[in-house]
């Protein structure tokens, strides 16, 4: 699907840009509640620490690169470093990406790890999934939901 190329795609980039960081998947791509109008949620790891936006920026390079080869497909949609947790919105070949830096979420459990229990919840009785994603469309319909504007994310809904 796209959204495996996507993310296929960017952990390529992220090897390039920062060759010892670890990447990983979270949110309703892993909780399997996903539909054509989501994101996807990446977060990244990097042993060195590097700034968000000293990320950002060689993104931007990556990007930059790609255009002087005729083959863009990155796009840094913005930088939102005063979120409960930080991240870069990026479109990759029309895709939807947040990506958010760390293993650890604040509580200090590893990201999708929550993700990956409520996928298993879900597929003990498959009413809750459509339950998810109705709610999820209906806070989203209701411009509810927004870690960028601190509201809560659509599963807290």
């Amino acid at each position: 699907t796209r959204m495996e190329r996507a993310w296929e795609q960017l952990s390529a980039v992220f090897k390039q840009i920062l060759p010892d960081c670890e990447v990983g998947l979270c949110g309703s791509v892993v909780q399997g509640v996903h539909d054509k109008s989501s994101d996807v949620d990446m977060w990244f790891h990097d042993p060195a620490s590097t700034p968000l936006h000293e990320v950002a920026g060689k993104l931007e390079l990556f990007r930059a690169q790609q255009d002087s080869d005729g083959g863009a497909i990155l796009r840094i949609v913005e930088t939102i470093e005063a979120a409960r947790v930080p991240f870069i919105k990026v479109e990759y070949g029309g895709v939807k990406v947040d990506l958010s830096q760390g293993r650890l979420n604040p509580s200090g459990v590893p990201k999708g790890c929550n993700d990956r229990l409520l996928r298993a919840l879900f597929e003990g009785d498959p009413r809750t999934r459509n339950l998810v994603r109705f709610t999820k469309c209906w806070a989203k319909a209701q411009h509810l939901v927004g870690a960028a504007e601190n509201y809560l994310n659509s599963m807290g809904w």
